[in-house]
């Protein structure tokens, strides 16, 4: 028996490993766009926190080092996936995150451990924390859960990583016959409950999965009856023109599908027209990663009534999605005497949130239905435009 739960428990560290390293793919999109985007810190910040726990409960319990091992391995990645998150979470989201990671990966687990080092001994200790491990082990197993509301909204399963959702299962299932092996109820009870809860995470990956897929090909459908629409149109109207033209049938007439302008594909996206100046010539879009880039005539700036001074590159750069611009580039606002790069752009409602880094600040998006003109912004032609309504706060972070 010591054999087989020895083996087992071999099986389950290669399991947890595999588990810790599920969201490496999630991370590598994080750095590649220089953005977290939608994803959630909850179920890393809860992993790193369960992992310390397990590892001191590895080491204070007699012949438990392969939960301690595992564990300490864990701790480390989730430090890093945290580290991670923190460099390139926006700001609100960030904030967040430090607040969490202080509470619970610092506050909690530094308690925890004076606690039970001060107060408790012998085999009291080890089932206080024994208690607490299995109580967070729970937390851990359903937190990629937290995602649940993003992906019954967007109806995509994009930000619920399957791979973490699968090892949950893996790891669960594997967990719970080890401790029934050794007879951990410890470790038992809250892995036996997280192998329901990867169960339930995967019936609602596959679920929202043949959704997405489903939605997605009726909007293919949607496309290709538009294109079919549109060639009619431009057919009856070429004939038309051939009509009214038969002295000069011997000609050519072509019409030519028009590429989208630059400010189409803002409203595209969600985002009003005047979050570009006039004079956009050209732009580049990677339709897989949202990638873009745009091209001005020159570069560019302009006052908004005095409140704000704006400077644009002539090229500018970043990733977009639907209501969201992230690692934006070569757009810059003057704050007191210096210029800061404006990094990331969010629609929230109707409000637009502009991100420097640090500070953020929310507008109306009515303030930008018209494109500001380089030089003289709204205020051209001796047009009086109304002062840029701010709502009455900048958030700092």
């Amino acid at each position: 028996m010591t054999s087989l739960s020895f083996f087992v428990g071999v099986i389950g560290n290669i399991i947890s490993v595999l588990l810790f390293l599920s969201p490496a793919n999630t991370f590598r999109r994080i750095v590649k766009n220089r953005s977290t985007e939608e994803f959630e810190s909850l179920p890393y910040i809860c992993t790193l926190l369960n992992s310390a726990l397990w590892t001191y409960y590895g080491v204070t319990k007699p012949g438990s080092y392969l939960v301690a091992t595992v564990n300490g391995f864990g701790v480390v990645v989730e430090m890093i996936y945290v580290t991670l998150f923190l460099i390139f979470a926006p700001p609100r989201i960030k904030a967040k995150t430090w607040i969490l990671f202080g509470l619970l990966d610092v506050g909690f687990v530094a308690a925890a451990v004076l606690v039970t080092r001060l107060v408790l001994h012998g085999d009291l200790r080890i089932d206080v924390i024994g208690f607490l491990c299995a109580g967070l082990n729970i937390i851990m197993y359903g937190s990629p859960l937290a995602a649940l509301k993003t992906v019954a909204t967007t109806k995509s399963v994009e930000y619920m990583p399957f791979l973490l959702s699968f090892f949950v299962f893996l790891n669960g299932a594997i967990w719970t016959f080890y401790a029934v092996l050794v007879e951990d109820y410890f470790l038992g009870v809250p892995n036996g409950i997280g192998f329901l809860l990867g169960t339930a995470q995967l019936l609602l990956y596959g679920i929202y999965s043949r959704k997405h897929k489903s939605s997605k090909t009726s909007s293919n459908d949607h496309v290709d009856n538009e294109y079919q629409i549109r060639e009619g149109l431009i057919s009856s109207s070429g004939n038309i023109i051939n009509e009214k033209n038969q002295t000069f049938a011997s000609e050519t007439i072509s019409i030519e599908k028009e590429k989208p302008t630059a400010y189409d594909l803002l409203k595209g996206f969600n985002f009003p027209v005047g979050l570009l100046p006039k004079g956009v010539v050209d732009y580049d879009l990677d339709s897989s990663s949202g990638k873009f880039s745009a091209f001005l005539n020159g570069s560019c700036s302009f006052s908004l009534e005095g409140s704000y001074q704006l400077k644009y590159k002539d090229t500018i750069k970043g990733y977009i999605s639907k209501g969201k611009i992230a690692s934006l580039e070569g757009v810059s606002v003057k704050l007191f005497f210096m210029w800061v790069n404006i990094v990331e752009i969010s629609r929230r409602g109707d409000d637009l949130e502009f991100s420097v880094g640090i500070a953020g600040a929310d507008f109306p998006i009515d303030n930008f239905e018209e494109c500001p003109q380089c030089g003289c912004g709204l205020d051209c032609s001796d047009q009086q435009v109304g002062k840029i309504r701010k709502n009455p706060y900048v958030s700092s972070y």
